[in-house]
């Protein structure tokens, strides 16, 4: 009993043990109170309601001015005119299908006793009631056969026949079995390819040739300039465009020649969004305010170049958003302390200048707005 009663009793806690350990826990309370307040934020970021804007310009670039003109849409540019010729020659060629009059030979048999004359032209019809005409006047000999040319009636593959059995069409139909005509070789020559230039080939060679000595031409200069070439500022002009065959001629090959003319408006883009963006920022109703351009939008291409006046007329776009603006009572922090998520979606929703709010806590235990409004930080977000 007493070895029981020490070991129970071995390490018991004096008065100012348990003081300590009180203290001790209350710290622990006290820094987890002050870490909570201290670390614990709320970033609630708020999107306004926006609504899209565009602005069209006729922008002049000129050549003699020496900087931008805003207020007179004009900036500053040079010119670059470049022509170049080149010829291509094409080897390939449409193979196109054209319908002929088969021909062959025919062997004429006479089982009648008596000679039978035939006219040239006379009609002979297969099985499958295709005509041929016979290329020569003969005279089939009684119980005898005679060997004929013959060509087909019309033209076409189906004059391409096998070997096959004919009547003589015109005959009277009773002397059918007695007097025929059967081919002992397929006809052949209904239908002939041939290599026929086209208009669509040479267009496509056209195409290929002018768009080398387009991309040929931008290269150099863009070897004499530091500014960006851009399509929307370049005129491309045909000034001859041949063929050495014509459309329709019969050839295994062909020769296209093209010349062609660049004319390229060196301008800094920047100035011209900038201009744009200027714009999109002017007549803006008192309830909205400008948020931001969509630079993705931004377009522009030549209309007009005067090169004996040094001028050029260019066509831009730019696209916008324009936000409804937030009152002040929807950025007051007051009313968002203690509210959780839902809670403050809800409250948010009374705002019709808003089209949806954002919500982050942190550390990542924090479910609610802290107490205190320097721990909330709210922000204007773009859609």
């Amino acid at each position: 009993m007493q070895m029981k009663q020490l070991k129970k009793d071995s390490f018991p806690l004096s008065s100012t043990q348990k003081i300590i350990w009180i203290f001790f826990i209350l710290g622990m309370i006290l820094a987890l109170f002050i870490l909570y307040f201290t670390l614990s934020k709320a970033e609630i970021i708020i999107y306004p309601k926006t609504e899209k804007k565009e602005v069209g310009l006729s922008v002049t670039i000129d050549i003699k001015a020496e900087a931008s003109d805003l207020s007179a849409n004009i900036l500053p540019g040079r010119v670059i005119i470049k022509e170049k010729e080149g010829r291509k020659m094409v080897t390939k060629v449409s193979a196109k299908e054209i319908p002929q009059k088969a021909r062959g030979k025919v062997i004429i048999y006479n089982r009648r006793s008596e000679d039978q004359p035939l006219l040239k032209n006379s009609h002979l019809k297969s099985d499958n009631n295709v005509y041929f005409l016979t290329d020569e006047r003969v005279v089939v000999p009684a119980k005898g056969e005679i060997e004929v040319p013959v060509t087909a009636e019309k033209e076409g593959k189906e004059g391409n026949l096998p070997p096959t059995h004919f009547v003589i069409d015109r005959l009277w139909q009773g002397w059918w079995k007695d007097i025929y005509a059967e081919s002992k070789e397929p006809m052949t020559g209904g239908v002939e390819v041939k290599k026929i230039v086209l208009e669509e080939d040479i267009k496509k060679a056209h195409d290929e040739l002018t768009q080398e000595l387009f991309r040929e031409i931008l290269e150099e200069i863009k070897t004499e300039t530091d500014q960006i070439i851009k399509e929307e500022a370049v005129k491309k002009e045909f000034l001859d465009l041949t063929s050495s065959i014509e459309p329709g001629s019969e050839a295994d090959r062909f020769e296209v020649f093209a010349r062609v003319k660049v004319t390229a408006l060196i301008f800094d883009d920047k100035n011209l969004f900038a201009l744009l963006s200027l714009k999109l920022k002017e007549n803006i109703p008192q309830e909205l305010e400008f948020s931001y351009d969509d630079p993705e939008t931004f377009r522009y291409q030549l209309k007009n170049f005067q090169p004996e006046q040094g001028r050029g007329e260019i066509k831009a776009a730019l696209s916008g958003f324009l936000a409804r603006k937030i009152s002040s009572k929807a950025l007051e922090k007051d009313p968002l302390i203690g509210r959780n998520m839902r809670e403050l979606e809800e409250y948010f929703r009374q705002f019709p200048e808003i089209d949806r709010i954002e919500t982050h806590f942190s550390p990542p235990w924090i479910k609610s707005v802290p107490p205190f409004k320097d721990k909330i930080e709210i922000k204007i977000g773009k859609t």
